[in-house]
């Protein structure tokens, strides 16, 4: 299992955990937890995604990034 925490602001935390579900699905188990102020939830998505799924929605993730960041660079050009 791993858990990666994004802290937004002094307010904000998201924490993304991902473990393998079972040996017999093989999907891998994904959670998205927010919280406002330290130990308050105040949302969860749970899903299962396979292997592959979760490798497209990380690389989904980082063109996205890329391209955020291409814009925002954009702007401030002008």
């Amino acid at each position: 299992m791993a858990t990666f925490r994004i802290d937004s602001n002094e307010s904000f935390t998201t924490e993304v955990t991902i473990r393998e579900s079972d040996m017999h699905t093989k999907d891998a188990y994904v959670k998205f937890t927010r919280y406002y102020i330290p130990e308050e939830i105040r949302g969860c998505n749970e899903m299962f995604l396979t292997p592959t799924q979760l490798d497209l929605l990380g690389r989904f993730l980082i063109r996205q990034a890329d391209e955020i960041r291409l814009e925002q660079a954009n702007r401030t050009c002008q």
